[in-house]
């Protein structure tokens, strides 16, 4: 669970904020839950101190007062002193204080400025959300193991973009890195959750995850990275049934 603190000194948008985060946990069964929403920096400073694993702390710049700006940066400084792998997403009243914020070095997971556009709300809370699930993926072990060379890499199936294999080796491609190693494509397959990878062709896996959309057409897979690879015409319906069943689950159903 990836608690979240909104610190927002405007009643009217903080009460916007908190049902923003609420509607968005309710229609994507994410694993966020609210844990605070005040004005006060004293309090989330005091809900920081009690939260002892990753959160995601929303922070507000109210226009015109130097003070909070001041203020909220410090606080903003602290949870990533707190816990490096917190998420923080700015929140300002006033296009101007864009400049300064930048200044400071901070690497937000995000800047909203207002009015507040939902959809890119969304998309920053869908993202967030996306990340932490990968992380804790990461530390629950579910990975691949491969060796190449001298080295032994763990690499976490949502890292995997696709896996292909040319002259005898595979090449394991991630949001990262590649890395190749000798291994047959129908081995490697049989050590892959079913759930998650799929045969798309004779010399590719792909991550279900990380497919963007299927051109049926031309019978290639496009990838969320902008990446694509070749569908065969024998896979064809097995990519329909999958698309299908990872639809469903995103739906709940």
């Amino acid at each position: 669970m990836l608690p979240v603190v909104i610190f927002e000194p405007d009643k009217d948008t903080r009460t916007y904020l908190t049902q923003s985060v609420a509607e968005y946990t309710r229609n994507h069964d994410s694993g966020m839950s609210l844990l605070a929403n005040t004005a006060s920096i004293e309090e989330t400073v005091r809900w920081l101190n009690q939260e002892k694993g990753i959160m995601l702390a929303m922070l507000s710049i109210v226009t015109g007062q130097s003070d909070c700006r001041k203020q909220t940066v410090l606080l903003g400084r602290q949870i990533v002193r707190t816990n490096r792998d917190n998420y923080t997403l700015f929140c300002l009243h006033d296009v101007r204080d864009l400049e300064a914020l930048l200044n400071t070095g901070l690497r937000p997971i995000g800047v909203l400025v207002k009015p507040f556009n939902k959809e890119k709300l969304e998309k920053l809370l869908a993202r967030v959300d996306r990340d932490y699930r990968e992380l804790h993926e990461e530390e629950s072990g579910a990975c691949l193991v491969v060796d190449s060379g001298n080295s032994t890499y763990r690499i976490p199936y949502s890292r995997i973009l696709y896996i292909e294999a040319l002259d005898k080796k595979l090449t394991i491609w991630t949001k990262q890195q590649s890395i190749t190693i000798r291994m047959t494509l129908n081995t490697l397959e049989t050590s892959l959750p079913a759930e998650l990878f799929f045969r798309c062709h004779r010399s590719y896996i792909v991550n279900v995850k990380a497919i963007d959309y299927v051109d049926f057409t031309a019978m290639e897979v496009v990838l969320t990275s902008g990446d694509s690879i070749p569908l065969s015409r024998t896979a064809r319906d097995g990519m329909r049934e999958k698309l299908e069943q990872e639809r469903g689950q995103n739906l709940g159903t």
